[in-house]
């Protein structure tokens, strides 16, 4: 939630407030959050705990959500509103959809955690059978992430590849330099988050179980299945509806512009403010995806392909040896060829981590200097002046006897010492 409340007011200042007016702040912007997506899903990739996983992904995200962000500024600062509203739609219908999907793999992480009591994946494994409701939301929620289509996440990104492709022919010679770096760091985004989840799937959900918690697992109550079927169901009608809600999110991208509303929408068909560019259905995307699952087993029931029987066998085959589970992929394994390929920045990470150790130990050090200091300066300096002006006060509190006449004597000495002092 705190992400999203530092997009806003990213919005509100420098686009709404500032009113993006130089480029380079979109290229700026746009470059932090390709930054952000990057190492976030790479993080997440290497992470054997499913929670800490969730949330190195969100920094991946917000960066998706900032690069739309930055491309609508370079289309309000470079004097194309076209470019500018698609890239703040991009931005903001990814924003959304991350809630939605991010919010139900939240859920049925806490699902799985509420049963087997740990978020490491080398302990889970086979929940898909044991817990068969949570498994379908968090595997929605896994391709929905990962920008698979027909899902909520494929239409936001889908947008924002709109936009770097447009605003490589439409910016100044930098932008149009740099769109396409962006555009395939967010392709390497995408297959890596693809890869992230399904190592979370696959080692959680799949394969054997690799724990007694996990053999004993059961289902969640009715309440906590509701609330993932709820966003299960947004992640599709934010896919499959995409030609009803792009287009209001296009208006609120263009009333944030102070432009007109750009269409987006052709009946069941969304484009990026131009037909001519590209066309996006995701119901008939949804259709034939369908089909080409349906298809080959309808043949198949065609020539009587299933009268043979099914062979189901328990345990996969080991190459002749004797199965265990120890022989399956674990989380560890999962990314092992992900950290020999990312070292360097898998390196970063462990040196910054280090140097904010050392930064901590600095400021204890520090700490501790300064209340010597305050101890130093409170028993030499001010308690030593403090009680000499009390005895200093009371030795002149002694002239005080409370009679007139004495006091008028103080006045007239005073007087009598300045005129010397005067005259002399």
């Amino acid at each position: 939630m705190s992400a999203k409340v530092a997009l806003y007011g990213l919005i509100r200042v420098g686009v709404d407030v500032l009113g993006a007016s130089q480029w380079w702040w979109g290229l700026i912007v746009l470059a932090f959050g390709a930054v952000s997506a990057v190492l976030g899903i790479l993080y997440a990739t290497n992470e054997p705990h499913l929670k800490r996983k969730l949330a190195y992904s969100s920094t991946e995200n917000v960066g998706i959500i900032l690069m739309g962000v930055g491309v609508g500024m370079l289309g309000i600062a470079t004097g194309h509103p076209v470019l500018g509203v698609l890239g703040l739609l991009a931005g903001v219908y990814h924003l959304v959809n991350h809630a939605v999907f991010k919010g139900l793999l939240f859920l049925s992480t806490g699902a799985v955690i509420a049963q087997l009591r740990t978020d490491l994946l080398d302990e889970m494994g086979g929940l898909a059978k044991r817990m068969p409701w949570t498994g379908m939301a968090f595997l929605t929620g896994a391709l929905a992430i990962s920008a698979l289509p027909p899902l909520n996440g494929f239409v936001s990104e889908w947008f924002l590849y709109q936009s770097l492709f447009l605003a490589g022919t439409n910016g100044n010679l930098t932008v149009k330099a740099l769109s396409p770096l962006f555009a395939v760091l967010l392709a390497i985004t995408g297959a890596l988050a693809a890869m992230c989840f399904v190592k979370a799937y696959g080692v959680a959900f799949a394969g054997p179980s690799r724990s007694d918690r996990a053999r004993e697992a059961t289902e969640v109550p009715g309440p906590m299945r509701l609330g993932m079927a709820v966003l299960v169901a947004g992640c599709l009608v934010l896919g499959l509806g995409a030609p009803v809600v792009v287009p209001y999110l296009g208006h609120v991208a263009s009333a944030l512009l102070g432009v007109p509303p750009v269409p987006v929408r052709s009946g069941l068909q969304v484009f990026p403010a131009d037909g001519a560019h590209a066309t996006l259905s995701t119901p008939l995307l949804f259709l034939f995806l369908v089909g080409m699952l349906t298809v080959p087993l309808l043949l198949v029931w065609v020539h009587g392909g299933l009268k043979a029987g099914r062979r189901v066998v328990a345990e996969p085959w080991a190459c002749g040896y004797a199965y265990s589970s120890r022989m399956a992929y674990t989380a560890t394994a999962f990314a092992q060829p992900l950290r020999v390929l990312f070292r360097p920045l898998y390196k970063l990470r462990t040196a910054l981590a280090n140097l904010a150790v050392r930064m901590a130990a600095y400021s204890h050090q520090a700490a501790g200097f300064i209340d010597r200091a305050d101890s130093m300066w409170e028993h030499g300096i001010y308690g030593p002046l403090a009680r000499g002006t009390l005895a200093l006060g009371k030795r002149v509190q002694r002239i005080q006897q409370g009679n007139v006449r004495l006091y008028c004597l103080y006045l007239l000495i005073t007087l009598v010492v300045l005129l010397v002092t005067t005259v002399g």
